[in-house]
């Protein structure tokens, strides 16, 4: 295990972004979203880049169910603020565009609290999920989350979608590759 972490911004065009809840002792109930440290042995002889992309995927699929390790390049880095930071102590951020298909069918598999059409096989360290479609109220809702470290990076890119007049992360996205976008948002690099 390294200290570098990898954390999976997931959201849905219908229903939003992604959040588990978990339980902790010294938190209590809290939302994260999927995530957690980098595996030696997936930095061993990688890139970064590549291996926090590697381990982003491989925490998704242990957390959710959700299986990209096959198609890493759906996990876009997201970067923030007027420098293009693309980590903050030892957290790197990815966004994933969810699709209806990436919902669970295994058996056992759970629909989310708030009552949406997804579902999820959660870990054991997760007790369930919720979508929530506003950005913010997201970063808020993860304050408590990896020492609020991936509250701040959401919040930052919430203020550059909201200053450089995209409707959201998403059309952020859509708007960098279609109008080819050199505003310097989160995605237009």
């Amino acid at each position: 295990m390294t200290d570098l972490r990898a954390f999976v911004l997931a959201h849905h065009p219908k229903y939003g972004y992604l959040l588990l809840k978990a339980v902790k002792k010294k938190k209590g109930i809290h939302c994260q979203v999927p995530g957690g440290h980098v595996d030696a042995e997936e930095l061993d002889g990688e890139e970064i880049d590549k291996a926090c992309r590697t381990a982003a995927a491989r925490e998704l699929f242990e957390e959710t169910g959700i299986d990209v390790r096959g198609d890493i390049d759906r996990l876009v880095q997201v970067s923030w603020g007027p420098n293009h930071s693309v980590e903050l102590k030892g957290r790197r951020l990815f966004h994933l565009q969810l699709e209806d298909s990436d919902s669970c069918t295994d058996p056992g598999a759970e629909y989310p609290s708030t009552g949406e059409p997804f579902k999820l096989r959660l870990s054991s360290e997760h007790q369930e999920f919720k979508f929530q479609e506003d950005m913010l109220q997201a970063a808020l809702d993860l304050q408590q989350h990896s020492g609020g470290k991936v509250s701040m990076i959401l919040r930052q890119v919430s203020a550059d979608v909201e200053r450089l007049g995209h409707a959201s992360l998403e059309t952020s996205a859509t708007f960098a590759v279609e109008k080819n976008c050199e505003l310097g948002c989160c995605l237009c690099q």
